[in-house]
């Protein structure tokens, strides 16, 4: 595994959700196309958006932006484990770090993930309230507590 996130995955503040891959995650290469890694990490973030101590009625989260930096093949059959914390905070928006990993432990893909809370009537950005930000703070790996500050 690699060296920047091993001390992230082994800290209890990653949250971990399993996933199943299918027959039809194939490509022709034989391995999981790369467009699985979308649907893996989305189990990961929608345990933590739709929780009760983040959501709120009348507001959503919405994805604003992703990125993925492939590692490792992945293969069917397979149970890989997505790890899933809390990078940053902001205003109206948080960030998650996710990666895949196979069932062998193996580092599949790193991810990165910003949401960014809306009204569900006027579908503009609403401020968090500080209540939700806290509860997304238990998510936080020690490593990154003392080097991630709020953004305003």
């Amino acid at each position: 595994m690699k060296e920047e996130c091993t001390g992230i995955l082994t800290d209890p503040a990653v949250a971990w959700t399993e996933e199943v891959l299918r027959f039809s995650d194939t490509d022709a290469m034989g391995h999981v196309n790369n467009r699985i890694a979308a649907v893996l990490t989305e189990g990961g973030r929608m345990a933590l958006i739709t929780a009760p101590g983040l959501a709120m009625d009348g507001q959503l989260f919405i994805l604003a932006q992703q990125t993925f930096d492939y590692r490792a093949e992945l293969h069917f059959p397979g149970q890989p484990r997505v790890a899933t914390w809390l990078q940053d905070v902001g205003r109206s928006s948080f960030t998650l770090g996710q990666a895949v990993l196979t069932e062998g432990g193996t580092l599949a893909v790193l991810a990165s993930a910003s949401a960014v809370q809306i009204s569900d009537k006027t579908r503009r950005a609403v401020p968090m309230l500080p209540s939700q930000k806290e509860w997304l703070e238990q998510y936080r790996p020690a490593s990154l507590s003392s080097s991630s500050k709020e953004r305003q």
